[in-house]
């Protein structure tokens, strides 16, 4: 997956905290889009998940 979706500010907030790249935003929609330098384990997901961030893996930009 090369993407990572979140849809909140708080989100978004915590990805950067995190070093996460930001590629793409819609915020009138509240959705950024992370890039996923590497491929992602589960270790870098447990990572995410753990800050409380919900979020969504892709291959595609969708906007």
């Amino acid at each position: 997956m090369h993407f990572v979706y979140v849809m909140s500010q708080e989100d978004k907030e915590k990805m950067l905290q995190m070093g996460f790249h930001l590629v793409k935003s819609d915020s009138d929609n509240n959705i950024w889009v992370f890039e996923n330098q590497t491929v992602m384990t589960f270790d870098d997901e447990d990572r995410i998940a753990n800050a409380g961030v919900s979020f969504i893996l892709s291959d595609m930009l969708t906007f």
